[in-house]
């Protein structure tokens, strides 16, 4: 119980204390959340897209091999909730906020955050790398599930074409192939719009919290929760040893499969005028359940996987 305790002390509750400056924020100073969202879906997130993948360190087999498990992760979690929630028979809306819930992982401020303080920097450049695969599909696959909940199929895949973080993903691979090197003054420029992303997303979840905590639907809410909170680890250990990942890749893996919901899902669904509030409570609920889930799973993975 004491390493449990300790395992939340230093791992996650820096995290929630960022984002519990949000919270303040949003009911002392009343800050509005709906442009800080709009700025992090079309400036901030985009340049970390961008830097993260052409800054990164991490090549060859293991880069693809990480980037292909992540993405057979968010397709299997999208395919597993469509299925539930067609079986619960929810309607267009309610089941793509729920199929968003189910695969948009916090692997930003969370993911990153907790992958550097519990298991240090090698863990951590892993876990970029997963990130970028959840990022590329939170704004592929989740920007046709967010547009299909009003949208044909068709448009819904249009919408893609809408999303700065799609083209910020083309650049840097097109950069990367041609060895094409930044002038300073761009690169700088990136990465002081980067290092805004992750404080920004943890800003607006604090905010989001404040204008809510109010969680309604429990059925449906309850199946998001236990899809995303105790099924998705499962699946991230299930892939991660049947490809036989090493100790920090396989934690990487599965420490960001086992994040809550990504607030980009609130973002996609204002953008495409989705169910808000049952987006916003499978975010709080997955939010404030996963500290004990992660630090469960913080202590297994120590075992499981000494680094």
């Amino acid at each position: 119980m004491n390493e449990l305790i300790s395992i939340f002390v230093n791992n996650i509750a820096p995290v929630l204390i960022v984002a519990g400056v949000g919270y303040i924020a949003g009911k002392r100073l009343k800050v509005e959340s709906r442009s800080i969202g709009q700025l992090i879906f079309n400036v901030f997130s985009p340049a970390l897209v961008f830097f993260s993948l052409y800054d990164s360190k991490i090549g060859g087999d293991e880069l693809t091999i990480l980037l292909l498990l992540i993405a057979v992760f968010q397709l299997t979690m999208a395919g597993i909730s469509y299925v539930a929630m067609r079986l619960y028979g929810t309607n267009r809306m309610e089941r793509a906020a729920v199929i968003l819930s189910s695969f948009c992982l916090n692997a930003g401020n969370f993911g990153l955050s907790i992958a550097n303080f519990a298991f240090g920097e090698a863990v951590l450049a892993r876990a970029v790398v997963v990130y970028i695969g959840n990022t590329v599909l939170n704004y592929t696959l989740g920007v046709f599930v967010a547009s299909s909940g009003r949208q044909a199929p068709l448009g819904a895949l249009r919408n893609i074409l809408r999303v700065p973080a799609f083209y910020a993903t083309l650049i840097a691979f097109l950069l990367r192939g041609f060895n094409i090197e930044l002038p300073p003054v761009i690169f700088r420029s990136v990465v002081v719009l980067k290092d805004a992303a992750i404080p920004a997303m943890l800003v607006l979840l604090g905010l989001q919290l404040s204008e809510t905590m109010h969680i309604y639907r429990w059925k449906l809410v309850s199946v998001g929760v236990i899809i995303k909170l105790l099924l998705g680890p499962v699946i991230g250990v299930g892939l991660a040893l049947l490809f036989h990942l090493n100790g920090t890749a396989a934690i990487a893996l599965i420490l960001q499969a086992s994040m809550p919901t990504a607030v980009v899902t609130l973002v996609l669904a204002r953008e495409f005028h989705l169910d808000e509030a049952l987006t916003l409570n499978l975010i709080v609920a997955t939010t404030l359940l996963s500290p004990f889930t992660l630090s469960v799973l913080i202590l297994f993975l120590k075992n499981l996987f000494p680094v």
